[in-house]
């Protein structure tokens, strides 16, 4: 079973554009109107498609943490010396 958390932010999102778009188009021919939607609400990411896949960012807190990023070159080496001199501007 997929879990699908954002599928009606998404749904939403399609029909506020596409609706905008039509109204800003100016169309008001019922069966062209219409047949723009159908082409317009394809799922999106898909040929034909108004919208592209979604994309969200993170959106949750960052739990902090006691390392430096000095220390996450030291030991078992997450990170290697010139990843982090980079990452601190220390050429």
């Amino acid at each position: 079973m997929t879990t699908r958390y954002f599928s009606s932010l998404i749904e939403q999102s399609l029909s506020r554009s596409t609706e905008a778009t039509l109204s800003i188009m100016g169309v008001t021919n019922p069966q062209l109107r219409e047949h723009l939607a159908q082409q317009m609400g394809a799922d999106c990411g898909k040929p034909g498609s108004f919208l592209a896949s979604p994309v969200f960012q993170q959106m949750f807190g960052w739990k902090e943490s006691n390392h430096t990023m000095r220390s996450l070159t030291e030991g078992n080496a997450l990170l290697s010396k010139a990843v982090v001199d980079s990452l601190d501007d220390q050429n």
